[in-house]
């Protein structure tokens, strides 16, 4: 199960996967990933496991959107801090 995590305690708000393992009732943490400079989104925020395997990361509140592969590497970023915030992200196919 992927979730975005905004940890409420201040810490850097990150993309989480779970491991379940309902036989047992008991959750562990996987794959996670935080931005580089460590932000803490207030409210929303988003991650999507992509087609490729890649995940997008959704910062809304700290107007960041990044697509990042399961090794950690970026693949491209859009921050739009000074200009705006990113209210929702929807993935597409193509844009041809």
């Amino acid at each position: 199960m992927l979730v975005f995590n905004r940890n409420f305690d201040n810490d850097c708000s990150r993309a989480t996967e779970l491991l379940l393992d309902p036989e047992h009732m008991a959750v562990e943490t996987g794959w996670q990933v935080a931005t580089d400079d460590c932000l803490h989104v207030y409210h929303l925020g988003d991650s999507h496991r992509l087609p490729n395997g890649n995940t997008m990361i959704l910062c809304t509140s700290a107007s960041r959107a990044q697509e990042v592969t399961p090794d950690q590497e970026t693949v491209w970023e859009v921050n739009l801090a000074n200009d705006g915030e990113i209210r929702l992200g929807h993935v597409v196919d193509s844009l041809y």
